[in-house]
C-alpha cells in the first residue's frame, strides 16, 4: 500500500471513528523521531488505531508507529505532569511518522493551533483551562497575528459598535512578577512587539496600574491591562508540526 493510500484510509477511518470530527492526519517525511516528550502507548495492531490513540490524546501533535514492532509512540510538545515520557528509540525504516492536524474545535494559523474558550474566567483559571488542553495561553509575536486573533474570534456581530466590554479575551501576557515588566507566562519570555491600545497599560490611570497585572485583547486586537480577578472569554494555543 502507498503512502498516499494509507494517508487516505488514515483519514477515512478516523472521520468515521470520531463521529464525523474533521480530524487529519499528514505523513511526515522526516526521518528522525524527536528526542524527548515521547509517550509509549500500548501496541497497536495498525497505523490507523495508533492513529486513534493520538486523536484521543489532547497532548499529543504527532506519533510514530513501527510496523514490525507495532510500537506506537506519542510525541507531546507541551509537558504534562499526567504522563510518563521516554526517551524515543533510533529511527529505523519500519517507523512511520505522522502529524496531527488541529482538532474541529481549533483553529489552525501558521503551524499552530488556536481555541476560543467563550466561558467568562478569570485569567488563572484561563491558564488553567488551556493547560488541561496541554496548551496555554496565547503568545502574540506580530501585528499579522493580533489581527488574524481578533478577526477570528472577537470580531462578530455580537459585540457592541462602539464599547469593547464582552469582546475580549485573555492572553498569556501579564506583569505578575514586576509591576510594568510585561512577560508572556508560558514561554516566560519578555514581550518584543506591543499592541497597545492607545491609552494602555492604564496610562490615564497610572494609580491602578499595579491592579492590572493580566491583559486581555480587544475585538480590534488592540491590547489591554486588566485585573487579573476580571471575567473574560480566554484564547488557548498550542504548536501544531
Amino acid at each position: 500500500m502507498t503512502r498516499l493510500s494509507i494517508l487516505f484510509l488514515l483519514t477515512f477511518s478516523f472521520i468515521c471513528y470520531c463521529e464525523q470530527r474533521e480530524v487529519y492526519y499528514s505523513d511526515l517525511a522526516n526521518k528522525e523521531a524527536p528526542s524527548s516528550l515521547v509517550v509509549f502507548y500500548e501496541r497497536a495492531s495498525t497505523v490507523i488505531s495508533c492513529g486513534v490513540k493520538c486523536f484521543n490524546d489532547n497532548c499529543c501533535v504527532r506519533f510514530i508507529y513501527n510496523t514490525i514492532g507495532k510500537q506506537c509512540m506519542g510525541f507531546h510538545v507541551v509537558e504534562s505532569d499526567v504522563y510518563f515520557y521516554q526517551q524515543a528509540p533510533s529511527w529505523s525504516s519500519e517507523m512511520q511518522q505522522f502529524r496531527k492536524g488541529c482538532a474541529s474545535d481549533w483553529v489552525e494559523f501558521k503551524g499552530h493551533c488556536y481555541f476560543y474558550g467563550q466561558q467568562t474566567v478569570k485569567w488563572s483559571d484561563a491558564k488553567f483551562e488551556c493547560q488541561n488542553m496541554c496548551s496555554y495561553l496565547v503568545e502574540i509575536e506580530d501585528k499579522e497575528e493580533a489581527d488574524w486573533l481578533a478577526m477570528t474570534f472577537l470580531y462578530n456581530d455580537n459585540c457592541p459598535t462602539q464599547l469593547y466590554r464582552g469582546c475580549t479575551a485573555w492572553t498569556g501576557l501579564n506583569d505578575l512578577d514586576t509591576e510594568g515588566q510585561y512577560v508572556w507566562d508560558h514561554s516566560n519570555t519578555s514581550v518584543f512587539f506591543t499592541n497597545w491600545h492607545r491609552i494602555e497599560p492604564s496610562l490615564y490611570n497610572p494609580a491602578d496600574a499595579h491592579t492590572r497585572d493580566c491583559v486581555d485583547m480587544y475585538r480590534t486586537g488592540e491590547w489591554n491591562d486588566r485585573p487579573c480577578s476580571y471575567e473574560n472569554p480566554f484564547i488557548c494555543e498550542k504548536i501544531n508540526f
